[in-house]
């Protein structure tokens, strides 16, 4: 598995030493483990969770609950792959398919 380099931050959320390099699949177990053990386990069938004030300050959102799939675009800017191209997501667009997946989670 292809090695990532993780944001400082993402070092100093999950304890590790900074320039610590991980699979993404290492980094996304470790992160299955922080909402285990934190209770923020899914809340419903859709598979969302919960985000505490350390896991918003992280992604730098005020959102209290998040789906996978939305979670994965907030955590791309702290999993480095060298050889992956970027796709870069400004605070609008997020804003923006955060509130679309709202409108059709409600229909």
């Amino acid at each position: 598995m292809s090695q990532i380099n993780m944001t400082t931050n993402l070092c100093e959320f999950f304890g590790l030493p900074d320039g610590t390099t991980l699979s993404k699949s290492e980094a996304r177990q470790k992160m299955s483990e922080y909402i285990h053990t934190n209770k923020l386990d899914p809340v419903d069938t859709d598979g969302g969770f919960m985000l505490d004030e350390k896991l918003q300050s992280l992604l730098g959102t005020q959102a209290k609950y998040l789906g996978y799939d939305m979670f994965s675009i907030y955590m791309d800017k702290h999993m480095i792959d060298e050889n992956e191209e970027k796709v870069y997501v400004s605070k609008d667009d997020l804003k923006e398919l955060h509130a679309l997946r709202w409108r059709t989670r409600k229909q």
